[in-house]
């Protein structure tokens, strides 16, 4: 509930690709314009941020042994159920900057046992890609405001390294790390999450890439975008076609259709038939405004059954219309629907 009021933070957090950056601004002149352009000698007034004991007090969480609850905590999440309490938090040093450690506890409510770690700055790192070249891959540091997911029994620490991108650590219930990618959960069936890799923030595209973790195994395939993906190589051909390149030229842009711009849209799953189904919109943005003003964008879904054998079929927004009213990802994991579709190829 606090977390939000941090601007920078409520920045690391937003999923609107396009109009990121100029939220970001307006939510820091808004929520901090005596700092951006106070009088001199003109004092600030910070945020109040909570203590550790005002948390654990406000989640029914007993306090733990050995850590200093009446500490000021920033830039915090906390995973709450009747089977334990999580938290993570950065310690509030008066200052807009996150210090090093990132403290995480757990609190086993069946056993009433408390489980405590500390990330330190360059102790955990993430592979970060995002459609670069080998040679261009590097490991991200996992550390930036907190968000958590339970999932299983494992505990998602996300934390924010830019409006674009973010590395996850996967731990164990005693806090171990089991693994980190880059990137975040956007949903999950039972131990199996689905995942949007992390891109680069300050790019003329954002290619969506999708891939699926195994909690239990680790095991990671990529599932999105697809190589026979009739809709995804007709626009990337349109635009192709139709590519300003002097614009691109002159904007620093790389006008490549194959690193063309897709928002993620909404996702359902079906956790008994581990069906999950999710709309993709292509954007032209990037290859010049003739590309923008012509082809625009398009929406597409996406329906995968992860096991036993992966499958997956592909509809655009007309089709889906045709089929069913309201057109929605929801409707494509309905069972009676996953079946009637499998059955059709």
């Amino acid at each position: 509930m606090y977390r939000q009021l941090l601007m920078w933070h409520t920045c690391s957090v937003s999923y609107s690709r396009r109009f990121e950056v100029w939220l970001c601004v307006f939510l820091l002149i808004a929520g901090s314009g005596t700092l951006l352009f106070a009088k001199p000698q003109q004092s600030v007034q910070r945020y109040q941020w909570p203590t550790l004991a005002e948390v654990l007090r406000q989640n029914s969480a007993p306090f733990p042994p050995d850590v200093n609850t009446a500490v000021t905590i920033t830039s915090f999440d906390t995973a709450n159920d009747a089977s334990q309490f999580v938290i993570a938090y950065f310690e509030d040093t008066g200052t807009d900057s996150l210090q090093s450690p990132l403290h995480v506890l757990r609190y086993d409510r069946a056993a009433r046992r408390w489980y405590h770690r500390d990330f330190r700055q360059g102790e955990t790192k993430a592979p970060f890609s995002a459609g670069l070249q080998p040679s261009q891959s590097f490991n991200s540091d996992c550390l930036g405001s907190a968000s958590i997911r339970a999932v299983a029994d494992r505990v998602l620490v996300s934390t924010h390294i830019s409006p674009s991108a973010e590395c996850t650590m996967i731990l164990g219930s005693n806090l171990t790390l089991v693994s980190a990618f880059s990137g975040w959960e956007v949903a999950a069936i039972d131990s199996l999450i689905l995942v949007e890799r992390s891109e680069i923030h300050f790019a003329a595209t954002h290619p969506l890439r999708l891939a699926t973790i195994d909690l239990a195994t680790g095991i990671e395939h990529e599932i999105f975008p697809l190589a026979d993906d009739q809709f995804g190589i007709q626009f990337r051909q349109r635009l192709g076609a139709i590519a300003d390149h002097t614009w691109c030229r002159e904007h620093n842009a790389s006008c490549d259709p194959q690193q063309v711009s897709m928002d993620l849209g909404k996702v359902a799953v079906n956790v008994e038939a581990r069906a999950v189904a999710f709309e993709v919109t292509f954007d032209s943005q990037g290859f010049g405004p003739r590309a923008e003003r012509e082809i625009g964008s398009e929406k597409c879904f996406y329906l995968f059954e992860l096991a036993p054998t992966l499958r997956y079929r592909q509809f655009s927004e007309p089709d889906m219309q045709l089929m069913f009213e309201p057109p929605t990802p929801e409707r494509l994991v309905q069972t009676e629907n996953l079946q009637r579709i499998f059955a059709n190829k």
